[in-house]
């Protein structure tokens, strides 16, 4: 996921804030937005606001305002009387993101990057190509930089695109995060390729360099999905109450009445 306190990224204040301000809804959205692409809230699990403000330290409202907007990009969903659940990980929501990722990314065409943009970028690509092949935390921390690669790349495009991109890539590190234990570890692909093409502003090259590493995720999230089982994530079952559970057992009893009439 892309880490925002990288010394790569430069941020600014949004929402009318000054530079390092933050409202406490931005907080809570961010923490929690993060702890679903981690994996710290699994797929499938429900959740209450109650829950989450205790466990995360933050405050009802923002809870209840950072589900929201996590539930429009299709993190979490509402469940009527029932809390909160983190979207499960599917084949369909696979190729949806596949889908998404073919239709959004041929956008870096238009990246131009400064000199200054270009050297950070190509600090990243060098200390992923040394890290290529390794395992443990160098693999971590080379896909922690090839998301820093992609951040600023995006960077560069307008908003709209920035914004759809990140998300997209959201949904394809938490999908990574899930099946990361359960098949060949995702290695980020080489981005040298796509960078050079980026700079010499070759719009065919950058277009091959997007669909090869697409390519290559689809590959890899098809076996680890073909070795999983048919429910890929699935809720905690849910505990009737005692009330709800001696209710059953009086259905019960008088439906087997009826029965024997």
């Amino acid at each position: 996921m892309f880490d925002p306190a990288s010394p790569f990224v430069t941020t600014s204040g949004s929402e009318g804030l000054p530079p390092g301000a933050e409202s406490m809804n931005a907080v809570a959205y961010k923490r929690l937005r993060q702890a679903v692409v981690q994996l710290d809230l699994k797929p499938g699990h429900r959740v209450t606001e109650a829950e989450l403000a205790d466990r995360y330290g933050l405050g009802r409202a923002s809870v209840r305002t950072a589900l929201i907007r996590l539930s429009v990009v299709g993190l979490v969903e509402a469940q009527a009387r029932h809390g909160w659940l983190v979207a499960t990980v599917t084949g369909a929501l696979v190729g949806e993101i596949v889908a998404a990722r073919r239709a959004l990314e041929p956008s870096l065409t238009e990246v131009r990057l400064s000199e200054g943009l270009t050297g950070k970028v190509e600090t990243l690509v060098a200390m992923n190509r040394a890290l290529s092949g390794q395992r443990g935390q160098a693999l971590a921390t080379a896909r922690i930089n090839d998301r820093q690669i992609l951040a600023l790349l995006a960077s560069r495009l307008d908003r709209f695109h920035c914004r759809w991109l990140a998300e997209v890539w959201d949904h394809t590190d938490r999908v990574v995060n899930h099946f990361h234990a359960t098949t060949h570890p995702w290695q980020p692909p080489d981005r040298d390729g796509l960078v050079h093409a980026i700079v010499a502003g070759d719009a065919n090259a950058v277009r091959c360099e997007v669909e090869a590493a697409i390519a290559a995720f689809e590959a890899w999230v098809t076996r680890a999905v073909l070795r999983a089982p048919v429910s890929l994530s699935l809720p905690a079952p849910r505990v009737p109450r005692p009330t709800e559970a001696r209710g059953t057992q009086v259905r019960q009893v008088r439906a087997s009445q009826e029965a024997g009439r």
